[in-house]
């Protein structure tokens, strides 16, 4: 999450014990998205948050229907014990501490403008991280579609992605995030696939000198090898029989 700007506000390797059965860091979105989307005056409180979770079920059962007296019981023998509310209370004074989020009266809290604004960015990088993902594995499996007929399995794409983007010393989704980078990753994925689909229609060309850590050259020669053998042996529906197996 150091990417975004986010880690010093979601425990994502957090093993403290919780009231919750969800990961820590996904109730602590949860929250942050609800203040993104609460417009001042309005204001979030650990109440409405914890009613919003017992609705998901994302409390642990047999703390839902505690009473406030019996968890105070248990905290004062377990230091580490904190109800629901208590959690995510703790969390929001967190945030104001951060200057993340204000406090009015009543223990009710609203996001600030500029922080606001911030995460709205990171979510929108977010989505467009995603999105590029999609672009370059929709090429990538065409690729893989092309070589199918002569055997050749192609990497997995998650490990060959990340592959790519360590050669840039970037998390994956720096990478995806960075358009430049994106762009240049599917022409040359393009560029590949062109070359292979030349190959396969019977007109030769050069693999590109940048193969993106491919096997490329094994597998284009053994697909070429399988069309040959099938146009010699199936005649004229050899085609056919290569694009149908």
């Amino acid at each position: 999450m150091s990417l975004w700007g986010l880690d010093e506000f979601m425990d994502a390797d957090d093993t403290q014990p919780s009231a919750f059965i969800v990961p820590r860091c996904q109730w602590q979105a949860a929250v942050l998205f609800r203040f993104m989307d609460t417009q001042y005056p309005a204001t979030v409180s650990p109440i409405d948050m914890v009613d919003r979770f017992r609705e998901r079920e994302w409390e642990k059962p047999d703390l839902v229907f505690m009473k406030t007296e019996t968890s105070r019981k248990i905290a004062a023998l377990a230091e580490d014990f904190k109800s629901a509310y208590e959690e995510v209370l703790a969390y929001m004074r967190r945030l104001e501490k951060a200057e993340v989020v204000y406090q009015k009266p009543g223990k009710t809290f609203y996001m600030t403008y500029d922080f606001k604004k911030k995460l709205k960015a990171t979510l929108e990088a977010l989505q467009a991280a995603d999105a590029n993902r999609d672009v370059i594995r929709e090429v990538y499996e065409d690729i893989e579609k092309l070589l199918k007929p002569g055997g050749g399995g192609m990497p997995d794409f998650e490990g060959w992605l990340q592959q790519q983007a360590n050669q840039h010393e970037l998390a994956v989704q720096e990478f995806l995030a960075n358009d430049d980078l994106v762009y240049g990753i599917v022409e040359n994925l393009k560029e590949i696939e062109q070359v292979i689909q030349k190959r396969a229609d019977g007109e030769w060309e050069e693999l590109p000198d940048d193969l993106m850590g491919l096997p490329l050259v094994d597998m284009v020669n053994r697909l070429m090898q399988t069309w040959h053998e099938a146009e010699e042996s199936a005649g004229d529906g050899w085609r056919a029989r290569m694009e149908n197996p």
